[in-house]
């Protein structure tokens, strides 16, 4: 179960986080390397990516080595929703029934046309979490 719920979360980072980059770890001893890296001439134009922001951080040193519209405010897209999934799967058990509150009910942008009092499991229910949110 525990391999199941590591494998779900790399997939579900992975799926959401497609049109992001982020650059980890570099095993990189001194800022020196890492300015002559960024000087040379591999480097001279910027790369060319998809997403509207990205960041490349060389954690030992704290340097950041590329950024694309790195100090614009964004809204948090599915980083709520990674979360709470990680939440119920180191919490929960998936196979528990709950029975659907008239608030929980009432919250728009399901789309699984829950109604009070229905019964579902904490399985079908982070399932349904996890559907892709747009068409």
């Amino acid at each position: 179960m525990k391999r199941f719920k590591i494998i779900l979360i790399f997939l579900l980072v992975n799926i959401l986080f497609i049109p992001y980059s982020i650059g980890d770890d570099i095993d990189i001893e001194t800022n020196t390397v890492l300015e002559e890296i960024a000087t040379s001439s591999n480097f001279s134009e910027e790369p060319v990516i998809n997403s509207r922001r990205a960041v490349v951080f060389e954690r030992n040193s704290k340097c950041v080595i590329y950024n694309k519209n790195m100090d614009e405010k964004c809204a948090m897209a599915s980083t709520t929703k990674i979360m709470t999934c990680i939440v119920i799967l180191e919490n929960c058990d998936l196979q528990e029934t709950v029975t659907v509150s008239k608030s929980a009910a009432a919250t728009g942008g399901s789309r699984l046309g829950l109604h009070e009092s229905d019964n579902i499991t904490v399985n079908d229910l982070l399932y349904g979490l996890m559907l892709c949110s747009r068409k």
